[in-house]
């Protein structure tokens, strides 16, 4: 018996007799035995690259612009406040339409941060926010990366030609901008958006949209002076779906695997994707081994676990 990843349908398969996938048992180089090692990724890094450019994906997907963090609705003042207080960043604007309470972020030089509440119930990330220690808070997830796009028609139908599934039928234009999401990953429940600016003052709102009067302020602490800009996010994923959950990463955004430390200690590894040293970085947290118990797993499959 053998534990086996397949490297066609990405899952992971226990107890395995022949070392095939059951789904996919006659394509021999399919599959490799899960040992969380970087062999399978460097080679997956070498196909993504060679796909992204037969496919003319490169240069479509440039450096993070923005991330959406989702809040309950009662809570997004206290939140996007919450930001205010322990971060460099100033509050821009509020703004409502139909679906969501949007509040902008904005640092000079940093991806900016959307702090956003839903006015209905309707939630495609809900699902990923029902653990023990979260289910408390069901609307309230870092939802999206937003990267910067360049001709976003045609990024579209080649990612939908690839199987790639969106959560909009198609771009949503309007006079600002261009948009278009992933739906959320199976394996870290987040998004990768894509935003074509036809403007330069990069303004998100749409001709749905109206101004709010809130005046929300920094605090006067010292310490705020001191902190930069939005460098990287460690994503934690389950040891078993590291691999799938990175490639899926790449094969959206003009990211690469750069390297992975191993903290045997604690049962983890940190894994960075880089689109240049000098991008905000993207890093995958997963075990080593996946979760068993909370008495004998590290803190990165609790964490997943929990949460």
């Amino acid at each position: 018996m053998s534990k086996i990843v397949c490297s066609i349908c990405k899952k992971v398969h226990h107890d395995v007799e022949d070392g095939k996938c059951p789904l996919h048992p006659h394509q021999h180089d399919s599959y490799y035995d899960f040992q969380n090692s970087d062999d399978f990724l460097q080679e997956e890094v070498k196909r993504v690259a060679l796909e992204h450019n037969k496919l003319g994906l490169n240069g479509l997907v440039g450096g993070l612009q923005a991330i959406i963090v989702n809040v309950e609705l009662d809570n997004i003042e206290k939140a996007t406040q919450e930001f205010l207080n322990f971060t460099g960043y100033i509050f821009d604007v509020a703004f409502e339409d139909k679906e969501f309470v949007t509040c902008v972020l904005k640092l000079k030089g940093s991806a900016d941060i959307l702090v956003r509440s839903r006015k209905s119930e309707e939630n495609p990330f809900r699902k990923y926010n029902i653990n023990p220690k979260s289910k408390h808070l069901p609307n309230t997830r870092l939802e999206t990366f937003i990267f910067k796009g360049n001709d976003l028609k045609k990024y579209h139908e080649i990612q939908k030609e690839r199987g790639k599934q969106f959560i909009q039928s198609k771009p949503i234009n309007n006079d600002n901008f261009s948009f278009i999401q992933s739906k959320p990953s199976e394996y870290t429940g987040i998004s990768v958006g894509i935003i074509e600016w036809k403007k330069e003052n990069q303004n998100y709102m749409t001709e749905d949209s109206s101004l709010l009067n809130w005046e929300l302020q920094n605090p006067n602490r010292s310490y705020l002076k001191n902190i930069g800009l939005l460098d990287h996010t460690a994503t934690r994923v389950r040891a078993e779906e590291r691999d799938a959950a990175i490639i899926e990463f790449m094969e959206l955004t003009n990211y690469h695997f750069d390297f992975a430390i191993y903290v045997q200690s604690f049962n983890s590894i940190t894994n960075v994707a880089r689109l240049s040293s000098k991008d905000f970085a993207m890093v995958f947290t997963s075990g080593i081994v996946p979760f068993k118990n909370l008495e004998e797993s590290g803190p990165t499959e609790k964490f997943s676990y929990n949460y």
